[in-house]
């Protein structure tokens, strides 16, 4: 059997917070339900000084070459982004111009903080873009978040909880079913 690798990118650019939450959630049901010979792994993307892409010599830039291949490797990508004005944050966009092509035919699921429930639609322009320029495959089903869905900073509601239940399990059928 293939050894799968999973990747969860948390976009928020601050310090801690409630999508780090939502991203240790995820990786560790993640952990919890693939194979042993599996891999899953948080990328913070608070914690890479990303240039922002004025498409001038990004391509020999070492933090952009292992963002790149940390990409290029994983099989299925759950990206934790919140969504500020009605879209995904700039520097979630930027990473996505910065790596292009190592998002090539990727398997992506989404969960999306907000303030409020009416920019729950936020996220499909930009999954648009991935399955259209990288010819991404866009699990059917994310995860939208507001703060009073929390518990606590460590636990969300039953609700979400169940809803990322199903956002992971779908994840690894959708990997297993097309590698």
């Amino acid at each position: 059997m293939k050894k799968n690798n999973y990747l969860i990118i948390n976009a928020n650019l601050g310090k801690g917070g409630r999508s780090l939450c939502l991203s240790q959630i995820l990786i560790d049901k993640l952990n919890k339900n693939h194979n042993i010979d599996s891999q899953s792994k948080i990328v913070l993307l608070d914690e890479f000084q990303l240039p922002l892409c004025d498409g001038k010599n990004h391509l020999n830039n070492p933090i952009v070459s292992n963002l790149s291949n940390q990409i290029n490797n994983s099989n299925g990508i759950i990206i934790c982004t919140p969504i500020y004005n009605y879209y995904v944050n700039s520097g979630l966009k930027n990473l996505i111009e910065m790596t292009g092509s190592a998002w090539k035919e990727k398997i992506i699921g989404f969960t999306c903080l907000a303030g409020g429930e009416k920019s729950y639609m936020s996220i499909m322009s930009f999954s648009n873009s991935l399955m259209l320029d990288h010819r991404c495959i866009i699990i059917p089903r994310f995860v939208y978040v507001k703060g009073n869905d929390f518990i606590s900073d460590t636990e969300v509601k039953p609700e979400i909880d169940k809803r990322l239940n199903f956002l992971v399990a779908d994840l690894i059928k959708f990997v297993e079913a097309l590698s």
